[in-house]
């Protein structure tokens, strides 16, 4: 089945029965289901004869024999659940389906969206899903919901009413709880709450900042209007939390997002993240990072023309494709693309449409930056007969600072922990400098463990905070946490690494009056042992750290790079030896820099480049 997605999607969305659909029906799970039922009546009371009746019937008049048992025996559907569906030995029914899921992999998500419903409760659709190794190819579920005084079933309309208005909005935890307590408060009828949830959501969308992921505040706003009032979110006088403003984000907890040339925005890619991705994903990748610099470079006011006439058109740049440059020989080009080498070992640019070689014959030096194999870089030159490009300057694309692309693309929930308008941003940070200006973040790196005086000087740290009630908001320690590299198999050094955490656990939690405050944020560095040592890495092995997440209450535990939130700021937390990765790969660079100008280019690199 397929249906149009309104107002906010544009895609089809591709609808998938999950029950005898995506498995077959000879797993004989109906069948079981139905026994499961019978059971169930005639543990009511009832004879077998008067169970089959009734289950019959129930199931006629109401789609779902649970239905009837809810309305005139008063069951509890999710009694019913446990003891049927939840009864199911699905684990050797059915098993995973490699044929299905590339199935659903060959489903082009710019197109369509996945979409997959059961008349059964929540639980048994995720049952099936995992088992059948799909899950994360379902971009949405639609179940019955038990936990709903009157859930409705497929085919009725309400059924699918429910979906298409989870397609304007999706809401979270937050709103979904702020909407239960409006409905609470004000005591709505059960036959009315459905009339009350629709104008809350036009009237929502009237909002000029309405966002995909509904915003608590925002509702908040429209209630007040209900109420013939402009109240804010927060009272004056309410007290401000900066917990609930406080996000650690993980590398791997992001949602993924790719650019759309023909769309002119991000989409969100529905696709299971691995460590080692295909060929194609690879690829993918790098063209994805180009077309979001490229859209940024174009953006900036030497290459978009003003909206009203003016003489600095004139002056504008124009960048250039490699395909645009055959058959004009001679004449000069502005060209945007990664610098990488051919078979031959030459330098050349690359970009979506092909690829020059490089003649840097001409340059007398480079512009200031590094310029790394595999970085992208603005390049202007005189193409020649022998197709190739001689180079008369080459930079690093402009950087576009974050306010401005916040103007642009603040809608979309890139961390996956929400979104606000700079408005809001702006007034809750205004706020929280002013009720809490005593709020601090520390952070540390390489807290080496094996070396006692690492220890000594974190007391002493810990010590004046306590003593000047200076206690930060969170602190963030990152590795290596051993001053030199474990040995792999080495049992004696990889005792004494967990043995140091357990003394850093110790010593932390020695101070109550911090933890009970502070978050504690691990970020592992080069060196310490992870999963795996490709980037982002793992966070720390959960066998080395055991003691200090039972002994200190708010700690994470995060990947390398990660992300911290608070209000309006988003802090990117990076330990690696950046310089030494930068220098291996070195094409160009100018001559007689220092090492702080080697520190800002390796910064500048990380930025105009999107590696983060």
């Amino acid at each position: 089945m397929f249906a149009n997605i309104p107002d906010r999607d544009d895609r089809y969305v591709v609808w998938l029965d999950i029950d005898n659909t995506l498995y077959s029906a000879s797993s004989n799970i109906s069948h079981t289901m139905g026994k499961l039922i019978h059971a169930y009546f005639v543990a009511m009371g009832w004879s077998d004869e008067e169970a089959s009746e009734l289950h019959h019937k129930y199931y006629t008049e109401y789609g779902l024999a649970l239905r009837g048992l809810v309305r005139h025996h008063q069951v509890d559907p999710l009694d019913f659940d446990r003891k049927c569906d939840g009864a199911l030995p699905l684990e050797s029914m059915i098993k995973p389906d490699p044929a299905l899921r590339q199935l659903l992999q060959d489903i082009d998500r710019s197109k369509a969206r996945v979409w997959a419903l059961t008349n059964a409760y929540r639980s048994h659709a995720q049952r099936v899903l995992s088992i059948l190794g799909v899950e994360d190819q379902i971009e949405g579920l639609v179940y019955c919901d038990y936990s709903m005084p009157n859930f409705a079933c497929k085919p009725e309309p309400e059924f699918f009413q429910n979906v298409f208005r989870k397609y304007s909005h999706s809401l979270g935890p937050e709103a979904l709880e702020y909407l239960e307590d409006v409905i609470e408060r004000h005591d709505i009828p059960d036959d009315e709450v459905e009339g009350a949830i629709e104008f809350f959501a036009k009237e929502y969308n009237r909002q000029d900042d309405a966002q995909m992921k509904v915003s608590v505040q925002i509702l908040q706003r429209v209630y007040d209007a209900f109420q013939g009032g402009e109240g804010k979110s927060h009272g004056e006088n309410d007290f401000l939390d900066p917990d609930e403003h406080l996000k650690f984000i993980n590398a791997h907890d992001m949602p993924l997002w790719n650019w759309s040339n023909e769309k002119g925005t991000f989409e969100r890619v529905s696709v299971a993240l691995t460590m080692s991705g295909s060929a194609d994903s690879r690829t993918s990748a790098m063209r994805n990072r180009l077309n979001i610099i490229k859209q940024t470079v174009l953006r900036n006011d030497h290459f978009s023309p003003s909206t009203l006439p003016s003489r600095d058109r004139d002056h504008l740049l124009t960048l250039r494709s490699t395909k645009q440059l055959l058959g004009r020989a001679g004449d000069r080009f502005l060209l945007f693309g990664m610098l990488s080498h051919n078979k031959e070992g030459k330098l050349r640019l690359e970009d979506e449409e092909g690829s020059v070689d490089l003649d840097f014959s001409q340059l007398d030096q480079p512009s200031e930056g590094l310029f790394t194999e595999g970085c992208f870089a603005l390049v202007e030159g005189d193409y020649t007969e022998d197709e190739t490009l001689v180079v008369i300057a080459i930079g690093h694309p402009p950087c576009e600072s974050r306010d401005s692309a916040r103007q642009v693309f603040g809608h979309i929930d890139f961390l996956g922990v929400g979104t606000a308008t700079l408005q809001e941003d702006a007034q809750l940070a205004s706020r929280m400098q002013t009720d809490v200006p005593e709020l601090r973040f520390f952070v540390l790196s390489d807290l080496w463990l094996d070396n006692p005086e690492t220890f000594i000087g974190l007391r002493k740290m810990l010590d004046n905070c306590v003593e000047n009630s200076f206690i930060p908001k969170v602190i963030v320690l990152c590795g290596n946490f051993s001053s030199r590299g474990i040995a792999q198999g080495n049992a004696a050094e990889i005792r004494r690494y967990q043995d140091n955490f357990d003394i850093l656990a110790d010593l932390i939690a020695s101070y109550p009056v911090i933890t009970r405050y502070t978050h504690f944020v691990l970020v592992p560095g080069p060196l310490d042992l992870t999963i795996t040592s490709i980037l982002p890495r793992k966070p720390l092995m959960s066998s080395f750290v055991s003691r200090m997440k039972s002994r200190i209450p708010k700690i994470h535990f995060a990947t390398n790079p990660c992300r911290i939130k608070f209000c309006d700021q988003e802090i990117v937390i990076f330990r690696e030896d950046l310089m030494a990765r930068m220098l291996r790969n070195l094409v160009g660079v100018k001559p007689d820099v220092t090492n702080d100008d080697l520190k800002r280019y390796v910064r500048v690199l990380y930025v105009v480049s999107c590696y983060l």
